[in-house]
């Protein structure tokens, strides 16, 4: 973790005080790479992309920036402080139409490409077996938790299509709170929540805690209605026995892990990083859950802003997506 820790704080100087990358006819001499706040995932991520990037293009030096996550890295794109970033294809979504919770657009983004899903789980202790379906939470003041406003939105966007809302819920006497995965997991088994919302690849761990004891249910989504609607998001499966209280296979939805870019990042360096990522896709995988590595055919997939045309061509060469 040091090296990547090092890398962000150089990456911090570099934005401070470096020099700001030119394209064109100037040489590309430095890349930064926006990852998230340190100890969290993608920074290690961004790690791996400045591996992969020193490794295929020497005359380059790339650095793995701490940062804000995803909505900030967006941000930071827009006013070309950095070159790549890492964020969620609906985050994506939020900021380059400037939906709530965003207040600003960010129009120049350009997605490169999809890594993984991270599922927005909506789990229900078992303590409440008979909470089966969003309008059964209107029937008693349950306790609910997100872990952010953009949640709080996401969630508002699946209950109107049960022509519900969170303000709705709270008016009918149940509790909302805002709390981090491990919070959520303690409270759960401590009896003190009914319903938590986590936004985590599979077998998250504040899942699995709470899967043991007292054990979990999903609430069932319309989630062809959803992804309809909200195009940004992707269909998943929780195949059973994933977590031991869940006996049937289960129908969620999920938003992919993915890097943009800006847009005047010349259409040939694009396809060229993507060469180098496809060939060095051992290196970016190290750090990936397993069971969700990422392959050529996840890329250009999830997406809702414009895509790169470097990154267009290149999936097109190669049968990766429809022209």
């Amino acid at each position: 973790m040091r090296r990547w820790i090092g890398l962000g704080l150089l990456g911090v100087a570099l934005l401070a005080f470096g020099p700001s990358l030119s394209w064109g006819k100037e040489e590309m001499k430095f890349m930064r790479i926006g990852g998230a706040s340190i100890g969290g995932t993608w920074l290690l991520y961004a790690g791996k992309m400045v591996q992969i990037v020193e490794k295929e293009f020497p005359g380059i030096r790339a650095t793995a920036l701490v940062s804000g996550g995803g909505q900030a890295n967006c941000v930071q794109l827009q006013n070309k402080k950095m070159e790549l970033g890492f964020t969620h294809t609906v985050t994506a979504d939020i900021a380059y139409y400037a939906k709530p919770p965003a207040t600003d657009r960010t129009p120049d983004i350009r997605h490169v490409m999809s890594l993984f899903p991270a599922m927005i789980h909506i789990i229900v202790s078992n303590k409440c077996p008979e909470l089966k379906e969003f309008p059964d939470l209107y029937k008693k003041p349950y306790r609910m938790s997100v872990q952010s406003k953009t949640q709080y939105e996401y969630i508002n966007q699946i209950l109107e299509l049960y022509n519900m809302s969170l303000e709705e819920f709270k008016k009918k006497g149940g509790k909302l709170s805002f709390l981090g995965i491990g919070n959520m997991a303690n409270m759960m088994q401590d009896g003190n929540l009914d319903v938590g919302v986590i936004q985590d690849p599979y077998r998250s761990g504040g899942i699995m805690q709470v899967d043991q004891n007292p054990g979990i249910h999903f609430l069932p989504i319309k989630v062809d209605a959803f992804v309809a609607k909200y195009p940004a998001w992707i269909k998943t499966k929780i195949p059973k026995g994933t977590y031991n209280s869940v006996k049937e296979d289960y129908d969620g939805l999920a938003m992919l892990n993915s890097v943009v870019c800006h847009k005047d990042m010349p259409d040939e360096f694009v396809y060229k990083l993507l060469e180098a990522v496809t060939k060095n896709l051992d290196i970016l995988n190290e750090v990936i859950p397993d069971g969700l590595k990422v392959k050529p055919q996840d890329m250009p997939v999830g997406f809702s802003i414009p895509i790169h045309p470097g990154a267009k061509k290149f999936y097109e060469d190669r049968g990766l997506m429809k022209k």
